[in-house]
């Protein structure tokens, strides 16, 4: 899937989850975060296209936090890339390595 179509999808995406945590019988929809799963595009192609604008409109959501998680290119216990989209003051990339990794197969 092409970058740009990812992120429009990544908007879309916050978006249809927020009108069902508005919708439903959630205990705390105030503090619930949501977390989007990568599967046809990687983080490392994506993140050029979550400029401010594609951002700053899956942020006006009602999730405590926001963050996209890929993946697409690791194996069983590898090394996660994360982009956090809210809260703000987290804004950004992480790429993840999993520091208790075991030590065999």
């Amino acid at each position: 899937m092409p970058p740009d179509q990812a992120a429009d999808l990544v908007c879309s995406a916050v978006f249809v989850k927020d009108m069902k945590r508005q919708d439903g019988n959630w205990q705390f929809p105030d503090d619930t975060i949501l977390v989007l799963q990568l599967m046809n595009c990687g983080l490392s192609e994506l993140k050029r296209f979550l400029t401010d604008s594609v951002v700053e409109g899956a942020a006006d959501c009602g999730f405590a936090e926001v963050w996209i998680a890929d993946f697409t290119t690791i194996e069983p216990y590898g090394e996660v890339e994360l982009f956090c989209i809210l809260p703000e003051d987290l804004r950004g990339y992480y790429h993840c390595t999993n520091r208790y990794r075991k030590p065999f197969g």
